[in-house]
Formats: structure tokens, C-alpha cells, sequence
């Protein structure tokens, strides 16, 4: 915010006035200078003063170490714990390239496993063989690791972008983005108008306003704080999801990088002799008429 300038015209009229000068009678004092008008109380950059989009999303990926620090991600393990409304849920994630496995503990050893590789995913229940499920009930699981990644893949996975103004977040000077989810929705990705929150001088992705669903009036928003390094990555670890009153959050409690000979995810023999499963019809949750159920309640 640029402060405004004022003049004041007593001081430009004694500075105007010779040093050994006085006005007396007969004398035509000096004309007053023009005093200029109050700039406005608030001013944004205009168009010509706004970065580019390249160079805010270069700044974004090297913000959260560059591409190397995306190499993390290839293949980790995430621990995470999940808040939703009363319950607090842990899970560990294994990030291999074409898969993902989450397990939740839920105690006397026992757990729930959600997994994806390649064209299959499954869900296991403890004391119960794998049942292969259709991708789309685990989109959500996917969907909690959006904010490792959403730097690298908002030039793809959003069209239109458009640097707004100099806005504030969080009493932070933030560049706002507009962009457009206008295809392949999610759950966590509905269809629809986003703005993305840059903090100016880190760089920094520190929130994320999604479009206006049904289930309020108020734009949700995905607030990102508390980053750390691992390894070559800096991530936030907090995730915080707030929409009017309501807010969920989830907490990266660690992240660590596996080798490249870790072994691969392995498909259960029962998931790939089942019959590949049909795509649920859920109204209401991310696309329009279609969207990702989760068939056990959990999940993001």
C-alpha cells in the first residue's frame, strides 16, 4: 500500500520566501505554489507493475526446492494425521511412480489399507481379503497430497491464469492468481474459477480460494503454513481447509524419501482376477452429477 502525500502549504510558502525577505506594505507577496492532490488511500500496481505468471510459478517451484525437491515425491513415505470435525486419523502413504498405499491404524494392530497400481485399486478391510473398488473412491486419498505437488502442476492442471493485483493474506503482501479448473475434476478439484495466494517475497503457495459449492455460500479456502524441509523438498506441513465456520485440517508429520530399488507396489491375485468394477454415480461431490464416493467414510 503506497501512503499518501500531502503538502503543506504553509512550509512551501516559508521556504518559497527569500531568506532576508519581508512583506510589507507595497509589497506583492510571492504566488502560492500548487499544492498537489492526496494521492488515494489505497493503490494496487497496475498491469505494467504485476509479474508475470512464469515468474511467479518459477519462484513457487523454487520455493519448495525446484526439481529436486519434486524428486522427493517420486517415491517417500508420508506420515500424516487427518482432523475431521471430532476425529483425529493417522495414516502412512507410500508415493511410488504409478501407485499409492495408505494405511490408517486403528489400533490392536489392526488397520485399513487403500491402494492404486496402475489400473487397479483396492481397499482392505482388517480380517477381510482385498476387494478391488473402481480409482474414483480414492481419489480423496490422492487428493491429500495436492499441496506437495499443486506448484508444479498448476500451469497443466489450470487454464487461464491471470496475475489479479498486490492483495494481503494473512497480513502478508501475497500476488493474487486467477485461474480455471475447466476439465478431469476431482473431488478436491471441482470445476470452476480459483485464485491462488503467492506471498511476494518467499514466493511461497500459502492459500488456495476454490470456487463456491453447494454446501455453502462462502468459497472454501486451503490455507498452507508451517513449512519445513525434507531433504531437498520444503513443504508446509499444515493443511488447513476453512469454509465459513467449518475448517478440517490435515498435519505432515514426516516425509522421507525411499531409494530407488524399493520394491514396487504389488497387486493382491484376488484384485486382479475380480472383474473391473463401474464408476459410481455420487451427486453433489466434485464433478457435475458424478463425483468420488468413499465407501468406508474416511479419507480427504
Amino acid at each position: 500500500m503506497i501512503a499518501p502525500r500531502c503538502a503543506c502549504a504553509l512550509l512551501s510558502l516559508l521556504i518559497a520566501l527569500p531568506a532576508t525577505g519581508q512583506i510589507g506594505p507595497g509589497t506583492t507577496p510571492p504566488p502560492k505554489p500548487a499544492v498537489p492532490p492526496p494521492a488515494p488511500a489505497t493503490s494496487s500496481p497496475g498491469a505494467a507493475d504485476l509479474p508475470t505468471i512464469d515468474s511467479i510459478l518459477e519462484k513457487a517451484l523454487a520455493a519448495i526446492g525446484g526439481t529436486e525437491g519434486l524428486k522427493v515425491l517420486e517415491r517417500c513415505e508420508i506420515r500424516m494425521k487427518h482432523q475431521r470435525g471430532n476425529r483425529t486419523l493417522e495414516s502412512i502413504n507410500t508415493l511410488m511412480p504409478g501407485s499409492l498405499r495408505v494405511v490408517e491404524p486403528r489400533g490392536d494392530g489392526l488397520a485399513l489399507e487403500y491402494a492404486i497400481h496402475g489400473e487397479f485399486a483396492w481397499q482392505t478391510i482388517p480380517k477381510m481379503k482385498p476387494r478391488r473398488v473402481h480409482p474414483i473412491y480414492l481419489e480423496s486419498y490422492a487428493d491429500r497430497f495436492h499441496h506437495l505437488r499443486l506448484v508444479a502442476d498448476i500451469r497443466t492442471a489450470f487454464a487461464g491464469h491471470r496475475v489479479l493485483e498486490k492483495a494481503t493474506f494473512n497480513a502478508g503482501a501475497c500476488w493474487k492468481v486467477e485461474m480455471k479448473r475447466e476439465a478431469a475434476a476431482t473431488n478436491f478439484y471441482p470445476l470452476g474459477t480459483y485464485f491462488a495466494f503467492f506471498d511476494t517475497t518467499s514466493g511461497r503457495l500459502v492459500a488456495l480460494q476454490k470456487p463456491i459449492d453447494k454446501a455453502s455460500d462462502t468459497p472454501p479456502v486451503v490455507v498452507y503454513d508451517q513449512w519445513k524441509d525434507f531433504g531437498a523438498l520444503h513443504a508446509p506441513t499444515s493443511v488447513t481447509w476453512k469454509r465459513a465456520d467449518e475448517a478440517m485440517g490435515d498435519l505432515v508429520l514426516d516425509i522421507k524419501a525411499l531409494p530407488s530399488d524399493a520394491p514396487s507396489l504389488e497387486v493382491p491375485a484376488e484384485v486382479k482376477a475380480a472383474p473391473e468394477p463401474k464408476a459410481p454415480v455420487v451427486s453433489g461431490r466434485g464433478r457435475a452429477g458424478t463425483g468420488p464416493a468413499n465407501p468406508t467414510g474416511s479419507g480427504g
